[in-house]
């Protein structure tokens, strides 16, 4: 009997599904689903009871459960860090986890990779899971008597898998279009080169109330983000332009949005299918949305024995240690209570020597507890040094790596810069060396006209909406924005 799989893909709202088959060096995707599900942590089997659900639905007995994270509390982020020794770096690294608010008081797992920016620094793109959200699922899973030993940090290890000619053409860009966000990714030769993610979703560009139509200011501000990141790349990269972008989105929703963008913004873009994938194929169904494709990551470096680049093995193999100790312990108390049974008449003849050996045993234990008590509070001192140091490290990090500008300065250069028909509300610079505009225009141009003089600005970098509104008063239009951008560095600090 064939075996089967199932991969589950976890978003903020909704779990797909994706059940295969295991034909020979490939596998058959047979069925793909998707259901209105949010994981609560608080709920212990809930998910247990989901996933038994379409199990039964499928009337199938998968053998192996693969599992794929794309939420928005699931972190990805890239860093351009200083050099610094191995030791350090992973200081610095968990100090800026730390500051990401909905993992500042969780423990966490991460993964990332380190590469070469230029002499003084490093970029680094790293992922990070709350421990509680993996322990969470994995034991609902285990609820369903069914292994999972892979978990996938979507989309970190698609890029790796696209081994066709095709995508050995120099830089190419992946857009992920997911429910809430976007995830843009620049790759060469299966590598993630830039990383940058957007709070522009599908449910922005396609709402349900428009029925299939376009969002239009949820659509000029997406594309207006991607631009201006393709625009960085070429000023980073010495020109260095990216030959072809594909997309990954939900079809059921989005259309031939691709289609859309080749004719709008004249892009050369096409949406990826399930054949880029290695040993991987249609089985019982007739065609496949690219949103499942995520989840078919998994189970594909299974198949194929592929190592993905980002992977949280570190995470089994740390929980199969303790599995293998605690199973040696329970085999070494029952290995001790044989022994007792079968010496107890003889140990029972020397009762003197029995109490000897109990008041041994009860000093015995009196100084275990004793240095069990030590331990957890030197354990404590430990966790608070490493906490203070991490802090303190992160401060000194930033007080170096911050450009001090002035106040007159900030405000002559927006005076400056600032559009005709825009009308600023407020500007706020934050410790972080983060700069926060939010105004009122009545045309969008005036927006994008702003959003362009950030990135070319004397002080400003790397500027984004953080939301853009679209009101009428008086039968007019208003559009009420938000733009978020970084000091730039000084010459000196850089």
């Amino acid at each position: 009997m064939a075996k089967t799989f199932l991969a589950l893909q976890l978003s903020e709202q909704k779990i797909r599904y994706l059940f295969f088959e295991k034909k020979g060096k490939e596998l058959a995707l047979n069925r793909t689903g998707v259901s209105l599900f949010k994981v609560d942590t608080t709920l212990p089997g809930a998910l247990a009871q989901f996933i038994k659900e379409i199990i039964s639905q499928s009337n199938t007995k998968p053998s192996r459960i693969f599992l794929t994270i794309n939420r928005q509390d699931t972190v990805i982020h890239q860093l351009n860090l200083p050099q610094t020794g191995q030791n350090d770096f992973e200081v610095i690294l968990q100090g800026e986890i730390e500051k990401i608010p909905s993992l500042a008081e969780q423990n966490f797992e991460y993964v990332y990779q380190k590469y070469q920016f230029d002499r003084n620094k490093t970029k680094v793109i790293f992922a990070a899971v709350a421990n509680d959200l993996i322990k969470y699922l994995l034991a609902e899973i285990q609820q369903t008597g069914i292994p999972c030993r892979e978990i996938e940090v979507s989309p970190l290890n698609f890029v790796g898998l696209l081994s066709k000619d095709e995508f050995k053409d120099g830089v190419q860009s992946l857009i992920v279009l997911e429910d809430r966000f976007t995830y843009f990714v620049l790759f060469q030769d299966r590598k993630i080169r830039y990383f940058y993610t957007t709070n522009i979703g599908i449910e922005n560009i396609f709402p349900a109330e428009l029925k299939g139509r376009i969002d239009m200011p949820s659509y000029i501000g997406w594309t207006e983000e991607i631009k201006r990141v393709l625009k960085s790349n070429l000023l980073e990269n010495k020109r260095e332009v990216v030959s072809k972008i594909w997309l990954l989105c939900d079809q059921e929703r989005a259309g031939s949005f691709d289609e859309h963008l080749r004719k709008d913004m004249k892009w050369n873009i096409e949406a990826i299918n399930i054949e880029k994938l290695p040993n991987i194929k249609l089985g019982d169904l007739e065609a496949c949305n690219s949103i499942y494709l995520l989840g078919c990551v998994p189970a594909v470096c299974f198949l194929n024995k592929i190592n993905p680049q980002y992977s949280l093995a570190h995470f089994f193999k740390s929980s199969q240690f303790k599995r293998y100790v605690s199973q040696i312990l329970s085999g070494a108390v029952v290995f001790a209570a044989i022994v007792s049974l079968v010496f107890g008449g003889i140990i029972y003849k020397y009762s003197q020597s029995k109490q000897n050996a109990i008041k041994k045993s009860i000093i015995t234990e009196e100084k275990i507890r004793e240095l069990e008590s030590q331990s957890q509070e030197l354990f404590k001192v430990r966790d608070e040094y490493i906490a203070i140091r991490s802090q303190l490290l992160a401060q000194a990090t930033y007080v170096k790596l911050l450009n001090r500008l002035s106040w007159s300065e900030v405000l002559s250069v927006v005076s400056t810069e600032l559009p005709e028909e825009l009308s600023l509300k407020t500007f706020k610079v934050n410790e972080s060396g983060i700069a926060v505009f939010t105004g009122e225009a009545f045309r969008m141009e005036a927006i994008a006209e702003m959003l362009r003089k950030v990135d070319t600005s004397s002080i400003l970098e790397q500027g984004k909406f953080s939301y853009l509104t679209e009101q009428e008063v008086n039968k007019q239009k208003i559009f009420s924005f938000g733009i978020q951008a970084n000091i730039k560095l000084s010459q000196d600090n850089e």
